[in-house]
């Protein structure tokens, strides 16, 4: 899956999101990567959040910059700082 990363860009997560929101009503919680993924997904109700893996912090920003979705409120982001 790693490979797969790599080749991501900002521009194929928001046509991801903008395909999942044709069958998800909920919000989207927008993660850097696997590891977040795993860590939050026992807190996330999957009905009502999907967790987006975006496979950077810099994807994450630039797909929440080329945010044009009419219900912004409904995307979160969730960052940390690795020190």
């Amino acid at each position: 899956m790693l490979s797969i990363a790599r080749h991501m860009t900002a521009d194929d997560i928001v046509e991801e999101i903008r395909m999942e929101r044709m069958v998800h009503q909920g919000s989207f919680l927008m993660v850097e990567g696997k590891t977040d993924v795993d860590r939050l997904a026992e807190f996330v109700d999957d009905e009502v959040c999907s967790i987006v893996n975006c496979w950077g912090r810099r994807k994450v920003l630039t797909a929440l910059k080329k945010n044009d979705w009419p219900e912004a409120p409904r995307y979160y982001c969730a960052g940390r700082c690795g020190f």
